[in-house]
């Protein structure tokens, strides 16, 4: 079954920047979008459900992620959608939620498995673009969710649940904190946490602080944390419902990414958005046509 497809709203989008292109996720295919917004042109196509792209350091190639190979894995492909290849190759894991080190030579990732419970847990991992079978970087005993990585090198910032998984937990009281690991030393410390909870770590161009998304109520907000004085400050509060109550398996809020003059683009309310740490924000508009096939779902007839 073939169905064509116009829009000009998306849900749950992740974002990646480079110069003066955006790349996206809607569908399970990637698109390109000048930062100026208008018609975005389709990157991926085909039954694989292409998701969470990143531009590599110098914005030659794109890693995402993609069930291609029949498992969610790390992809990686030409920053014009050509050459695509399966990075990692897990028999059961999941790996998601790529990051590139500054240097270019690493991929990190959330890989996911499955021990005493099916809901699984995360594990922040490393590889290396010549291969290998990576290593982890922090334990699912110590953090059994852990994703949602930002990197100037050194140091990591990312998403951690307090403890694993449960139906009941309140994300009012501090269930969800944002890590920091020291590469060097591997020490790992709370950046931010505390009610309403800290997720999705961004850190600023500059390097001198984090923007995160954080809970009031049943609102979810966006916050700008300074490093040097420590202060928070609420500079959106129109995002869409995160996922800290949930299982968040393809993370708690869509990646974010910076212009080059310091903005931040993100999706909220099924638009895409620019906006700047005194919280003024204006829509970049865009639109999508393309031709989706629907499978027919494999049954087993009753006997």
């Amino acid at each position: 079954h073939t169905a064509t497809i116009q829009t000009t709203e998306g849900t749950w989008m992740s974002v990646t920047i480079h110069d003066q292109t955006i790349v996206f996720d809607l569908l399970g295919d990637l698109w390109a979008l000048p930062i100026s917004g208008g018609d975005a042109t389709q990157l991926t196509e085909g039954a694989a459900w292409d998701s969470e792209p990143r531009f590599s350091p110098d914005g030659s190639q794109i890693a995402f992620v993609s069930d291609g190979g029949g498992n969610e894995q790390l992809w990686i492909m030409n920053a014009d959608g050509s050459e695509a290849r399966q990075f990692t190759d897990e028999e059961e894991a999941r790996v998601t939620d790529p990051v590139w080190d500054p240097d270019g030579r690493w991929l990190l990732g959330r890989r996911r498995t499955v021990d005493t419970r099916s809901i699984g847990v995360t594990e922040l991992w490393q590889y290396h673009l010549d291969g290998g079978q990576g290593f982890g970087l922090t334990s699912k005993d110590d953090h059994p969710h852990a994703g949602e990585m930002n990197t100037d090198g050194r140091r990591i910032w990312f998403s951690s649940r307090n403890g694993r998984f449960n139906y009941d937990d309140n994300p009012l009281h501090g269930l969800w904190r944002i890590m920091r690991l020291d590469r060097k030393t591997g020490d790992i410390r709370q950046e931010v946490g505390g009610n309403g909870g800290a997720i999705r770590p961004v850190l600023t161009p500059k390097g001198d602080g984090l923007v995160f998304a954080s809970r009031d109520r049943s609102k979810t907000i966006l916050e700008h944390l300074d490093f040097r004085t420590r202060k928070r400050q609420v500079i959106a509060d129109w995002l869409d419902h995160d996922q800290m109550e949930g299982f968040a398996l393809h993370g708690v809020y869509p990646a974010m990414d910076w212009t080059e003059d310091g903005d931040l683009v993100l999706w909220a309310k099924g638009k895409l958005w620019r906006l700047n740490l005194n919280g003024d924000r204006r829509e970049i508009p865009f639109s999508i046509s393309g031709e989706w096939t629907f499978h027919d779902v494999p049954r087993w007839p009753k006997s």
